[in-house]
């Protein structure tokens, strides 16, 4: 858990898992105080030194876009075969979010077009996906922007969980070649759980 309130992405969970910032603009105004500002330009990222190893997972964060031209990620690691990545864009085609793993061949969970909210440049957004072990599921609040109605978006997909070996990073896809598909958005309270929460947690 990384409040964002602070100049270093320390873990608040006591779980030990701090991060190393790589290059975002602390200090700015956030949903819940401070946030931190990833810019696609820069391929700004917070660097965790977290791989998942969990058979269960669950990924929370708010966020308030600068655009929607490409895909921003989130979150993601991808080691050459297996990814796990929340990515949300605006492409050929049509508004999307994508909350998957991918093992080489299978992809999880891919939501496109119908269902997903028309994002809005400088409005923030709470993302939540889960993974149970069987399926995946996507909630987004883009109503009052309370964080407590969430509209379920998309069927659930049903998948297997491709879990890759190197490090998550927020605010973009930790691949070998550095980071990919970089953000363009203010990032506040994001949260990592080896569980699947449900909407009422």
């Amino acid at each position: 858990h990384y409040t964002f309130n602070e100049s270093s992405a320390n873990d608040v969970s006591g779980c030990g898992n701090d991060g190393t910032n790589n290059g975002a603009e602390t200090g700015q105004s956030g949903k819940f105080d401070q946030s931190w500002l990833f810019q696609e330009s820069n391929s700004d990222y917070v660097e965790t030194n977290y791989a998942w190893s969990a058979s269960e997972a669950t990924f929370t964060t708010w966020a308030k876009f600068q655009s929607f031209d490409n895909g921003h990620a989130l979150m993601g690691a991808y080691d050459g075969t297996n990814q796990f990545r929340m990515v949300v864009g605006s492409d050929t085609y049509g508004r999307n979010v994508t909350w998957k793993t991918y093992d080489g061949s299978n992809h999880g969970f891919q939501l496109t077009g119908e269902g997903v909210p028309d994002f809005q440049t400088g409005n923030w957004y709470f993302f939540a996906g889960t993974f149970n072990g069987t399926h995946y599921e996507l909630y987004i609040d883009d109503s009052n922007n309370d964080g407590d109605t969430l509209d379920k978006v998309g069927a659930v997909k049903d998948s297997t969980f491709a879990l890759p070996t190197n490090s998550l990073w927020i605010g973009a896809e930790h691949r070998s070649g550095g980071a990919d598909t970089p953000s363009d958005a203010y990032i506040d309270e994001p949260r990592f759980f080896n569980t699947a929460l449900n909407q009422d947690t």
